[in-house]
């Protein structure tokens, strides 16, 4: 077998039949949901991440062609968190970009919020935050793609972190009217990131355009207020 295989191999064996079942209830598998067709061997996060320990110093980015097309969520999960691992100890600009490249090229496949919020933001995101260039950002948040919106706003938990904040507010004006809960929810959370960084960038922000919001946004967002300035912004 060649490294993807055994991969899959382990993750199958490795897998628990009570598992799938509460995943397939928490990540909305239903007919019509979000999750409709997608498919669970039934494993944890950490027992995930335990693999891609494992296979970290072996595994290249050829490797991964298998597992991200794979139809089981948890080998899905492997994949973009070892590509993380490569991006993160990769040496150059080229190296970088061909990963960041492989990442958008199988956002199809990157099509569960828990997929998108374990790796976005250390690929994404740091790769914009070192090119100051955020146009793959707004991109992808200019699409009618679920998944594709969700990663650009999530790839900016690190921009945000490095005090860059005019991104998150140019992705949420823009995205501010989407129809999705999990964009508002996603929204919102970073906006609350955005305050714990810099309280006073939310606040500004919210005196110009709390009223535009979601209500789900501007709920997560005000989170960490007061319960004077959440009552305020809330009846703004």
């Amino acid at each position: 077998m060649n490294i993807s295989q055994q991969i899959i191999h382990e993750i199958q064996t490795s897998s628990s039949p009570e598992q799938a079942e509460k995943s397939a209830r928490f990540f909305k598998l239903g007919k019509g949901e979000y999750g409709e067709h997608d498919i669970f061997l039934g494993l944890s996060l950490p027992d995930i991440r335990q693999i891609v320990k494992k296979y970290k110093k072996t595994v290249e980015l050829n490797d991964l062609q298998e597992l991200i097309t794979c139809p089981f969520h948890e080998v899905r999960s492997t994949a973009v968190l070892l590509a993380v691992e490569l991006f993160a100890k990769s040496k150059s600009d080229e190296e970088r970009q061909k990963i960041v490249e492989f990442y958008l090229h199988h956002l199809n496949y990157i099509n569960n919020w828990d997929l998108i919020d374990i790796s976005v933001h250390k690929i994404l995101g740091v790769y914009c935050c070192e090119q100051n260039d955020y146009q793959i950002l707004y991109n992808l948040a200019n699409t009618d793609h679920l998944w594709s919106k969700r990663a650009a706003i999530v790839a900016n938990w690190h921009i945000i972190k490095q005090g860059q904040f005019e991104p998150i507010k140019k992705i949420t004006l823009s995205l501010c009217k989407d129809k999705e809960d999990l964009i508002h929810k996603a929204l919102g959370w970073m906006l609350r990131e955005m305050g714990k960084k810099n309280l006073q960038e939310l606040l500004n922000f919210l005196n110009s355009y709390a009223p535009e919001l979601p209500r789900t946004t501007l709920r997560y967002a005000i989170e960490r207020l007061s319960l004077k300035q959440r009552r305020h912004y809330l009846l703004s």
